[in-house]
């Protein structure tokens, strides 16, 4: 159940997203509504520098940790992390607090480094820690199986072959340096990455060298300045479904019987022939002018 927060004078609703968010997209059109209907909500990308400072601000101050959506009053810190509807937006805007979902109680044990490649020994003790990791977390909802998870896992490794994003033969245990990129630092965060579940993400933590062969679908930008990777998000870059085009009709022209075609025939004698008394008398006309 949702709980009123203590009165406050003035509230400063901030919808924080990105343009590269899937869950975003689909918040877009709820924040609107709610907009037309009278509340104050302020958009911060987390792309435009400027909103960068202030969602950081805001975020150490109430240790806020969500990537995007985020939905906070900047004056209580009241929030809502994730993709919510609008009957659940609407109690944030009038001051309710929103429970918050609830947290694995451990991270899950990691895959193997190639699924596959690996041994049935490595993805059965693999499944048996995740099956007893998904009892002790069966407080969180939709906990996929362990086939499906496998599955999810295995393609990801297989588009990181496919597109390797460090050199080959590098220890893959050790932190990846920071890299520059013209002026920018880019720091890869190795501690934990996003997994996006319903529209919200969840942290997961992780080994060091599992978290660098994962293919990230995009990166979040933390408050410290790292970048943790983003997967599982099935709205990301998601594309319109491309329209049938309708096919163009096969028209042949049907060429005109013999009478129709004696009627154009006689039609164009006529104009021919109309074409020749106007020429006629144009150079009647003319040797007339030229006789005065």
């Amino acid at each position: 159940m949702a709980k009123k927060t203590k009165k406050a004078d003035k509230h400063d609703l901030l919808y924080i997203m990105s343009n590269q968010c899937g869950w975003c997209k689909k918040s877009e059109p709820v924040v609107k509504e709610l907009v037309e209907e009278g509340a104050k909500i302020t958009t911060l990308d987390v792309q435009n520098p400027e909103d960068q400072k202030r969602i950081n601000e805001v975020k150490q101050k109430y240790n806020a940790q969500c990537g995007t959506p985020f939905f906070i009053d900047a004056e209580t810190g009241n929030q809502v992390c994730g993709f919510r509807e609008k009957d659940v937006l609407q109690k944030w805007v009038d001051g309710e607090e929103i429970p918050q979902p609830p947290k694995p109680k451990s991270p899950p044990p990691p895959p193997p480094q190639d699924i596959e490649s690996a041994s049935d020994e490595e993805i059965n003790t693999w499944k048996e820690g995740y099956e007893k990791w998904s009892k002790e977390n069966d407080h969180l909802p939709n906990i996929l199986p362990f086939d499906q998870i496998k599955e999810r896992i295995k393609q990801a490794q297989i588009q990181r072959k496919l597109n390797p994003q460090g050199a080959p033969g590098q220890p893959s245990q050790a932190p990846a340096a920071p890299k520059q990129v013209g002026d920018h630092v880019v720091n890869v965060n190795d501690q934990f990455y996003y997994v996006v579940i319903n529209g919200v993400r969840e942290t997961v933590f992780a080994e060091k060298s599992f978290i660098s062969s994962l293919s990230q679908q995009y990166f979040w930008r933390e408050s410290d300045g790292k970048l943790s990777k983003v997967v599982g998000d099935t709205n990301f870059n998601k594309k319109p479904t491309p329209q049938p085009q309708p096919n163009k009709p096969n028209v042949s022209v049907k060429p005109p019987n013999k009478e129709v075609q004696k009627q154009i025939d006689s039609i164009k004698q006529k104009q021919d022939s109309k074409k020749k008394d106007t020429n006629k008398k144009s150079k009647k006309n003319t040797k007339k002018i030229a006789g005065i």
